[in-house]
């Protein structure tokens, strides 16, 4: 039987599967790198595609931490989210896909049915709902941009549910938080593949300069037990 072609293998998902410990190690490093590049376009445009996946796992992290009581910490509540952070997520979505769909076009209103309302107001589940059904029309879309969008929206998806999760104390709450990380964890594992594509791409002349911005010990590192975590990242669950 053929051997996959070694690209079209995600090192990134392969090498953090059963340590999330080390997928917080990884994608922080990588942030932190991206963040502090070179002042360019390309860079910055990834920077701004991936932070959103990673900030949701950290914060998923988190919430799991807490919950399993490893980790005395804050953690984001849901009316915080949904008050402060949904009416700056939603004008980032509308900017996002009217940029490729015109407003009131039947591309943009098949994404946008009610506009605004929806996420803005009625019930915590009718809101949060909203924003999974989002993320899916999104996924289902025919443009490929469009498509690529929905991993932030269903990041911000993933954010709220662990919120919610904790806030009602279900029982199972672990279970369910485990998930929603592993989730979000193959998320960012599938953007960190999509920086590295977009660093061949920049760097195809100069490919040495692709390392930069990835920690490779973590990536070659077998295991997935001893990683040494950044030093705001909250400990292994």
């Amino acid at each position: 039987m053929q051997k996959p072609w070694i690209y079209t293998n995600n090192t990134f998902e392969v090498n953090t599967q059963g340590s999330h410990k080390k997928m917080l190690a990884l994608s922080a490093d990588t942030e932190a790198k991206l963040k502090a590049g070179p002042n360019d376009p390309a860079i910055n445009a990834l920077y701004q595609a991936y932070f959103p996946v990673y900030d949701t796992y950290r914060q998923i992290y988190i919430n799991y931490d807490v919950a399993a009581g490893n980790y005395e910490g804050q953690t984001l509540n849901v009316e915080s989210i949904l008050k402060e952070n949904m009416p700056k997520e939603i004008r980032k979505w509308e900017g996002y896909v009217r940029n490729i769909y015109p407003e009131d076009s039947p591309e943009e209103h098949s994404i946008f049915p009610n506009k605004r309302s929806p996420f803005l107001h009625s019930t915590y589940e009718d809101r949060i709902s909203a924003v999974a059904s989002l993320a899916k029309r999104l996924s289902l879309d025919n443009n490929p941009a469009i498509q690529a969008y929905a991993a932030s929206v269903q990041s911000f998806y993933n954010l709220l549910i662990s919120a919610r999760e904790i806030q009602q104390n279900n029982e199972g709450l672990l279970g369910h938080l485990s998930d929603i990380r592993e989730q979000q964890r193959v998320l960012l594992a599938d953007e960190l593949y999509g920086v590295l594509g977009g660093l061949m791409q920049k760097f195809k002349a100069e490919p040495d300069q692709i390392t930069r911005f990835f920690d490779l010990s973590l990536i070659r590192e077998t295991g997935g037990t001893n990683e040494t975590l950044p030093s705001n990242a909250p400990p292994e669950a």
